[in-house]
């Protein structure tokens, strides 16, 4: 039992020694001794950006290189007492640290363990779930480690939530998980989630599909989890819709994006009923109006603003529908006459028309003749 208690004691002290080198090599390339000085600054000020940096320029590259011996040690000391590994590890309180000895010497399910232990560095769970994501397409279980790792962060450090958040924001994998991780998060950790995603994210590579499912599922699963943030997602989409238009952000479509079925819903829960609605359609329709009035210096410009504004109309109308807000007056019969007036004068803008159009007026038709 002396021995045996002797060689315990000794992983544990020989886990305490073990620490690791960045050496840069004599013939190193430009990039090279760049990404290593963004390394030293980044350590030194503490930057996780230059950090990451270096670590993602490794990893495009020749990666890390496992030592069999350290792995050894540290497969012993997950049999031994999985908890007390993941403790120490946490407490190097590096972000290199943890790339090293969790990317060479952890194994994917000894990392999915981690990630249902608690200790109170934010980093280590950001790396847990950096390295889960990169092993997701080929490890499904890698999936909960994921989710498990983020939710933690958001608790630890909201900063470090909010980097996560932009990083990833469009990596396939994490759209299919993001609104699992918002059905634990606070308050506070929503509100950043609806500030920082970008809501015009357009949907190349099928974002749309993958974002709007995830969200589909959250709503059937959880009820209205985004409903304290609603006010705040329209409002900003709004005001992203101002901006654009002041700046002439080129536009020939209706803008549908990503966040689409999101930005929808927000507006539908921020709705106190129909009147609420109904105000916000006759306010559009009169901003297309005064718009569709106003000189421009090139057609271009003013078949962007013509679809910004189509835009918003297009989703106020949506959730009119939806909601069944629509009940037909003489303002709103005189406001949906000028929506189509416009519409039709204006038929050569709609130069790639997938059925917007079509849809469009469908809805307008339909109020019409209510």
């Amino acid at each position: 039992m002396m021995k045996e208690d002797a060689e315990k004691k000794d992983i544990w002290k020989a886990l305490d020694t073990v620490s690791y080198s960045a050496k840069l090599g004599e013939h190193a390339g430009r990039s090279d001794q760049m990404f290593y000085k963004h390394l030293q600054e980044g350590i030194e000020h503490n930057d996780p950006d230059k950090i990451y940096e270096f670590i993602e320029a490794c990893e495009r590259g020749c990666g890390l290189a496992s030592d069999e011996l350290v792995t050894k040690l540290f497969q012993k000391a997950y049999e031994e007492d999985p908890e007390r590994l993941c403790k120490t590890l946490a407490e190097k309180n590096s972000i290199v640290a943890y790339w090293i000895f969790l990317t060479t010497s952890c194994d994917t399910n000894m990392i999915l363990s981690f990630t249902k232990m608690d200790v109170p560095y934010a980093y280590f769970y950001y790396e847990c779930a950096r390295i889960l994501m990169k092993r997701v397409r080929t490890e499904v279980q890698c999936e909960e480690g994921v989710v498990a790792a983020v939710k933690k962060i958001s608790v630890l450090d909201l900063s470090l939530w909010e980097r996560w958040l932009r990083k990833n924001e469009y990596n396939m994998l994490w759209q299919k998980l993001v609104f699992r991780v918002l059905e634990n998060v606070s308050c506070e950790a929503l509100r950043i989630y609806a500030q920082t995603i970008q809501l015009d994210m357009m949907t190349k590579r099928g974002e749309l599909g993958i974002i709007t499912q995830a969200f589909m599922d959250l709503q059937e699963t959880s009820g209205n989890v985004l409903g304290s943030i609603s006010s705040l997602i329209w409002d900003r989409w709004c005001l992203m819709i101002e901006e654009k238009k002041r700046m002439f952000v080129f536009l020939k479509e209706i803008c549908i994006t990503a966040y689409t079925n999101l930005v929808l819903t927000a507006f539908q829960d921020s709705l106190s009923g129909k009147e609420e609605w109904k105000s916000y359609l006759l306010k559009y329709g009169e901003i297309f109006n005064q718009d569709m009035y106003d000189w421009y210096e090139s057609e271009t410009k003013m078949c962007s603003i013509f679809f910004y504004d189509v835009t918003q109309i297009y989703y106020i109308l949506f959730v009119g529908q939806r909601c069944e807000f629509i009940e037909v007056d003489d303002s709103i019969c005189r406001c949906i006459r000028n929506i189509k007036t416009f519409i039709d004068r204006y038929d050569f803008f709609w130069e790639k028309d997938d059925g917007q159009k079509g849809k469009l007026e469908n809805v307008l038709n339909t109020i019409t003749w209510m």
